[in-house]
């Protein structure tokens, strides 16, 4: 008997629509399945909660492994649909599914391949995503008119701190509905000291650390942040003002995150007595003249870091940031040394003073471009060692693709010649036709591979010449000019108390090779 899979999808958990509930969806697949013959494991029963318009779904993409691997034989749907609501879609996912020697059957549909076939699938899947818009926009409409109503829309946000939804009977339907927000005490006391703090020019790093030291949650129960303390600051809410609409939300096509872009405030609606206030307006209007003080005071101009970017701390491998201490002594210090509003610090490495590990990394730059000797060496070592066992891999490899396709054409004649079966053949065929595209995915690669060894020949001449042009410029370069040979040369240097690695990459505009070498043995210096 045939093994085949099922696959069931609602876009909500109270989808219940006549055939769309994943229960209905499941019990007319299984029906349909056994009057094909076709055998069904309780493994092999899919349901799904998931928009029809993202395609990257964890339970489809099971399917579709399942189908690479030749582990079923078929695949049962209620509707195209539940495949996907985007034409395009459904079409790239039915033939992905079919290449691998799987039957696609829709029990309310059209299955085969003929171009009709192929056809009413596609105008079936322009109209699901012709109807999926017009539910979009029903939906938004209904919840703009919900919003000029003075009451929010469900599903708006995880809600505001200091407040919870209120809650009330319906007269005429004896069921809750929403009544606005209404405060919660304890944490309507921590917004006032938020206000509190913000007025006496407490800086919002400040405000965090305060409220995670006295142990107080945040509203999703984690740690407060300064751009959290911030963004609660600036929330008209606070005083009374409630406004909906003022992100629109989407999800890119093929992605699981959300865009949020900011709407122009003309296209905002006021909720009108939907949230009591917590601070006056004159509070909140002081408070934001106080994020404008902060955000605009003046301050001295910072000097840029030679190494930024390119300096990491040899003890915890942290990235290190330049500082300056005193508005006199500049240095790299790792980001690890000090705390953070949500992190404790982590790490106890020393300053390095700014221009001795500046001097030190730059002198070794030179000394590589100097000497590019070392480099070339390494450079056909390399060539040598792998040219080889490449081209013997690759040998291997195309021998397997002809053993493949061999198998191939021996079942397309057992088949021509009636010795076997439908079912038989796509049982033979799904394996032999995965393991040929997992070795021709490998050829290509190896093959590339090659290509890289062989252009790394080519590259030694690209080296002599860039380190001849550079060489004789070194001295004479400005801070611009070093900052893009660190880049080119992707250097990077792992920094403790007492030593200084420098590695990197000679970095020519097509570096073929990607073989990493230390410009230098561990160089000794002092904190």
């Amino acid at each position: 008997m045939t093994t085949g899979a099922i696959y069931a999808r609602v876009s909500t958990p109270g989808q219940r629509e006549e055939g769309t509930s994943l229960e209905t969806q499941v019990r007319e697949c299984i029906s349909f399945a056994e009057h094909k013959g076709l055998d069904i494991p309780p493994h092999l029963v899919f349901q799904e909660q998931a928009s029809g318009a993202d395609s990257n779904r964890p339970r489809l993409a099971h399917i579709r492994q399942l189908a690479r691997e030749g582990r079923i034989n078929a695949l049962v749907v209620y509707h195209p649909d539940r495949l996907s609501r985007d034409a395009t879609d459904l079409m790239v996912i039915f033939e992905e599914i079919s290449e691998g020697g799987v039957e696609v059957l829709f029990v309310h549909g059209p299955s085969g391949n003929s171009p009709e076939d192929k056809l009413l699938r596609f105008i079936f899947g322009y109209k699901s995503e012709a109807e999926r818009r017009d539910t979009i926009e029903r939906t938004m409409r209904g919840k703009r008119q919900t919003a000029r109503n003075g009451k929010m829309p469900n599903g708006t946000g995880r809600g505001l701190y200091g407040y919870r939804l209120k809650w009330v009977v319906d007269e005429q339907t004896a069921k809750p509905k929403q009544a606005g927000r209404e405060i919660v005490e304890d944490e309507a006391e921590v917004v006032r000291q938020i206000f509190d703090m913000a007025i006496a020019r407490d800086s919002a790093h400040k405000i965090a650390v305060v409220l995670n030291q006295q142990g107080i949650p945040s509203k999703t129960g984690s740690k407060w942040h300064p751009w959290t303390i911030k963004n609660l600051l600036k929330n008209a809410g606070y005083m009374g003002i409630t406004y909906y609409g003022k992100e629109r939300v989407h999800k890119p096509k093929n992605s699981s995150k959300r865009v949020r872009t900011p709407k122009d405030p003309s296209e905002w609606i006021e909720v009108k007595g939907y949230t009591p206030p917590l601070v006056s307006e004159e509070v909140f209007t002081l408070v934001q003249q106080r994020l404008l003080e902060s955000k605009s005071r003046p301050g001295k101009a910072i000097e840029p870091y030679l190494l930024s970017g390119h300096v990491v701390c040899g003890y915890c491998g942290t990235p290190m940031a330049g500082s300056t201490l005193n508005r006199r002594y500049r240095y790299y210090r790792c980001r690890g040394t000090w705390a953070t509003a949500t992190t404790p610090r982590y790490c106890n490495a020393s300053y390095m003073p700014t221009h001795k590990l500046e001097v030190m990394v730059w002198s070794k730059i030179e000394e590589a471009v100097e000497h590019p000797e070392a480099w070339m060496a390494d450079m056909q070592q390399i060539r040598e060692m792998e040219q080889g066992p490449i081209d013997d891999e690759i040998s291997r490899i195309e021998q397997e693709i002809r053993r493949c396709k061999n198998r191939e054409r021996r079942l397309v004649k057992l088949y021509q010649w009636d010795e076997v079966d439908d079912e038989w053949i796509r049982a033979e065929s799904g394996p032999i036709k995965l393991m040929r595209k997992r070795h021709e995915t490998e050829l290509e690669g190896l093959k590339t591979q090659k290509v890289n060894v062989e252009e790394m020949a080519r590259a030694e001449d690209h080296i002599k010449l860039f380190c001849e042009r550079v060489r004789h410029n070194l001295d004479s370069f400005d801070f611009d000019d070093k900052r893009f040979a660190l880049r080119a040369l992707q250097i990077k240097a792992i920094v403790t108390t007492d030593t200084v690695r420098v590695k990197g990459i000679i970095g020519l505009s097509k570096d073929p090779t990607g073989a990493e070498r230390d410009l230098a043995t561990t160089a000794r210096t002092s904190a």
